[in-house]
């Protein structure tokens, strides 16, 4: 199976009172369409800023990262919006809803950036929050919603825009075991139906779930 994600020697490193801080360093890294792929390691290890950068959230240092055949770094801010807007999805561990949205808005607001018209985009945005079973909550906001249900309005925007990779940094660092369960299900029927999947934690737990672990400690891959 072809790689979708390939790096090479990648570095990222901060500089910080004069002090170089190396978050990076030197990683290779080849991920194949329709992995699903988890990437563990401690706070402070480099595995949020690996996501980052793979995900196209960030920048290097040093090295090269390539999707679908394109170094990012060639890529203008344009290619690189449009590249996040319509291939890859983002799951974050504070869910990343609007407050002042209800759960169908939120669904559908990425549709609205592809200029879909409103009443296609609140049917697909509708199928995504029944496929996590959420349909008689559409119309809340997210402080009318738990934890497990934000997290889950949160995957049904992710259905919603169709992407081929999905990043899921630390999805269920927020939530119970009823719920860490439900949303990783849910990531591994998207993982079945040929979606790429690179989820971040710290719980070795919800490592599990993936088809391979690979480990960061300290800015490298451990082996």
């Amino acid at each position: 199976m072809e790689n979708i994600i390939s790096v090479r020697n990648i570095k990222k490193t901060y500089h910080k009172n004069s002090r170089e801080i190396f978050a990076l360093s030197g990683i290779d890294l080849d991920i194949k369409r329709g992995e699903f792929l988890s990437i563990m390691g401690a706070s402070g290890s480099g595995k949020s800023t690996l996501m980052n950068i793979i995900g196209c959230l960030d920048t290097q240092t040093e090295g090269t990262c390539t999707i679908f055949g394109k170094d990012t770094s060639t890529l203008s801010k344009q290619e690189l919006s449009q590249l996040r807007s319509l291939e890859l999805s983002y799951i974050f561990q504070s869910y990343n809803l609007i407050s002042s949205l209800s759960a169908l808005e939120n669904t559908a607001l990425p549709l609205m950036y592809r200029r879909i018209p409103k009443a296609k985009r609140e049917k697909i945005a509708k199928k995504a929050l029944e496929d996590v079973g959420l349909i008689e909550r559409i119309h809340h906001l997210p402080s009318e919603m738990s934890g497990g249900q934000q997290q889950r309005t949160a995957v049904a925007r992710t259905l919603a825009c169709n992407p081929e990779i999905i990043f899921a940094d630390e999805p269920t660092g927020n939530l119970d075991s009823e719920s860490s369960s439900c949303v990783i299900n849910m990531l591994r029927r998207m993982n079945d139906n040929g979606k790429t999947i690179i989820l971040i934690t710290h719980d070795p737990k919800v490592a599990l779930y993936a088809d391979r672990i690979i480990r960061v400690e300290n800015g490298m891959i451990q082996t």
